[in-house]
């Protein structure tokens, strides 16, 4: 019994020398220290989280706060005058360019109009279904035939031709 005890006592002394049972306070203190360490380091970094988040509100709300929208409105109604009275020059410009240029082709029109070959004492000729006449082989003997003057028309019969 003796012998088991001294083995028993011996196995104590042995187990208590390790790291563990040596000193479990100062482990369990070291650990509460560690906490209390890493909560500092949170409620550190919480607090400069929450005075940044603080600063950037500060100053997004001067910012709002200085902002004249009186001015601003007034300065886009400028610029919107402006770019409407450009747009009203150009709008010009373009409809005189347009209508110098519809000017010069009624004009061309008008000198290459049939009409105007009416006023020098041409006719023009056309059967009784309107067809342009340009050949006497287009009409026969007997046809009526549509002839458009300078002033005014005459209907006419065929009563001889010459190919």
């Amino acid at each position: 019994m003796r012998y088991r005890i001294l083995v028993l006592v011996r196995r104590v002394h042995e187990l208590s020398g390790r790291r563990g049972f040596r000193r479990p306070l100062d482990l369990l203190r070291q650990q509460r220290q560690r906490a209390d360490e890493l909560t500092s380091h949170l409620a550190h970094g919480l607090r400069a989280n929450i005075r940044h988040s603080r600063r950037r509100f500060t100053t997004a709300h001067m910012r709002i706060i200085s902002f004249d929208f009186r001015m601003k409105i007034a300065t886009l109604r400028l610029r919107l005058e402006k770019r409407s009275t450009d747009l009203a020059a150009r709008a010009d410009r373009l409809l005189r360019a347009k209508r110098e240029r519809l000017e010069r082709l009624r004009l061309q029109l008008e000198e290459r109009s049939p009409l105007r070959a009416l006023e020098r004492g041409y006719a023009i000729a056309t059967d009784a279904a309107g067809t342009l006449l340009r050949d006497p082989t287009q009409v026969a003997v007997g046809d009526t035939v549509n002839i458009q003057l300078h002033r005014g028309r005459l209907t006419t019969e065929v009563k001889g031709k010459k190919d």
